[in-house]
């Protein structure tokens, strides 16, 4: 499984920043090429065990601590851009998405292997059940690949549950600014916060505004009030987060 994570990276010497290596499978097929390579590792043991393995290669190193404390400027000031990789538990998978689409300048591309059932919801489309404000965010900040799965007969212990690698390309929505994705990605929190309520009620009810206030947003976005959330596409949430920045609703004010 390392190796074939490894080979989806063609260039030996694309540098790379590793989340979480644990013992170093994945580490060593990718540092053994002499690329420039940086492991950072929150277990202190974990850790130790990693520096003794990266000697071997000699542009590798390993940063003891939480990857969300740090920048990838700091982490990696020596590449302009980086692939960044790592295992995801499901806890800290949504905080590591929203850390590498907000250094999208620093990071050409992420490898991540995710609960296949997150990247359900990363890919879903609008409408179905999987579908939601996490699918909406990414839309709006990035290209999204399922690359391969991965059976729970690769792991020991063997886990519950099947994995998916991930292939993420931090890529703004087309024609957008920054501040009408964050809004954007606002909007969509408040329309599907409650799953079934028509989006004027959603809207209501997530940005506080009135009903009435709600109806007039939807109206000069040419939408539907009596819709549901779920059922708007990343480029319908751009133009509710259009209308309701017309309105004097800057960002992420409410």
């Amino acid at each position: 499984m390392a190796r074939r994570i490894a080979a989806l990276i063609e260039d030996p010497l694309e540098p790379v920043l590793e989340i979480g290596p644990g013992l170093g499978a994945l580490s060593m097929e990718l540092c053994s090429t002499g690329r420039l390579f940086v492991a950072v590792e929150l277990d202190f043991r974990l850790a130790e065990h990693m520096e003794g393995q990266l000697r071997q290669c000699p542009r590798a190193r390993v940063v003891r601590g939480d990857i969300l404390d740090r920048r990838v400027g700091a982490l990696v000031p020596e590449a302009e851009r980086v692939t960044v990789v790592g295992n995801l538990p499901y806890s800290i998978t949504t905080p590591v998405l929203e850390w590498i689409l907000e250094q999208k300048e620093r990071v050409g591309r992420a490898l991540l292997m995710v609960q296949r059932e997150f990247a359900g919801r990363l890919t879903a489309k609008p409408g179905s059940k999987e579908y939601g404000s996490i699918s909406v965010f990414v839309a709006l900040n990035a290209a999204v690949q399922d690359r391969f799965r991965v059976s729970p007969g690769a792991f020991y212990p063997r886990p519950e549950v099947d994995s998916t690698v991930l292939e993420v390309a931090p890529r703004p929505f087309p024609g957008t600014s920054t501040e009408e994705r964050e809004t954007a990605a606002r909007v969509a929190r408040a329309s599907m916060g409650t799953r079934r309520k028509t989006l004027a009620n959603a809207l209501a009810r997530g940005l506080d505004v009135g009903a009435d206030e709600a109806r007039a947003v939807l109206a000069a976005a040419g939408l539907d009030p009596v819709r549901r959330g779920e059922t708007l596409s990343p480029a319908e949430f751009v133009a509710l987060a259009r209308a309701w920045m017309r309105g004097g609703r800057v960002g992420g004010a409410g």
